[in-house]
């Protein structure tokens, strides 16, 4: 099941991107994308990743969701008219450093910035097309099949990376992911008393289903 939930705000989205620009693209069929190989830039290289991994990592409303164990470097793509569609394919994969579970894609510009260009998940021999709203990330099984259409006009910026979860059960990670997407979306209206105990409520949860499920393999 593919989730869309917000964990940035506008300017948290340019500063990324901003963070992005510094270490220069590669050009691709497909897109442009941030040079992450590069020997004689390894400070900066090394600032970017540090920077992604202490903001991510800072954002509850992003751990809370997600829970992330292990998570791969967050790596920026730039799509516009003259690269090609990205096809189907999947992200799940098992490495010595992490077990590739969830796919996360955050879009780093509006949809009003370009046309065409959709995510499409498909699952269940379902589609469903997506244009994320900027600070928008759309949380999905890496074993689903994932493609994003040819941009027409304007550019798409996105950042991918994908997340070894605590939670190692695939109905408590989405009843925990829908926990916390509900939370976020009436805690501003909330009285103080409400949303402490709401936060506590959610704190509970997420101790439970992660605690349940540490040593078991994923399935």
């Amino acid at each position: 099941m593919a989730h869309t939930c917000r964990i940035f705000d506008a300017d948290q989205a340019k500063e990324w991107l901003d963070k992005a620009n510094k270490l220069g693209w590669l050009e691709q069929d497909r897109f442009r994308v941030i040079d992450l190989g590069q020997e004689d830039k390894h400070k900066k290289v090394q600032a970017f990743t540090n920077y992604s991994y202490t903001t991510l990592g800072n954002n509850k409303d992003y751990t809370n969701l997600v829970v992330p164990r292990k998570t791969s470097i967050p790596v920026v793509y730039i799509s516009d008219e003259s690269h090609s569609a990205w096809g189907y394919h999947r992200d799940d994969s098992t490495s010595k450093d992490m077990k590739r579970e969830y796919s996360v894609i955050l879009a780093l510009n509006d949809p009003s910035e370009y046309e065409g260009g959709e995510l499409v998940v498909r699952e269940n021999g379902a589609e469903v097309n997506f244009k994320l709203p900027v600070g928008m990330c759309l949380i999905t099984h890496a074993s689903s099949y994932i493609k994003l259409n040819k941009v027409n006009a304007g550019s798409r910026v996105i950042c991918r990376w994908t997340v070894e979860t605590y939670i190692k059960n695939k109905t408590f990670f989405n009843i925990n992911l829908q926990y916390n997407q509900f939370y976020s979306a009436v805690r501003e209206g909330l009285s103080d008393p409400a949303d402490e105990l709401l936060s506590l409520t959610n704190n509970m949860l997420l101790n439970e289903v992660a605690h349940f499920d540490l040593d078991e393999d994923f399935d």
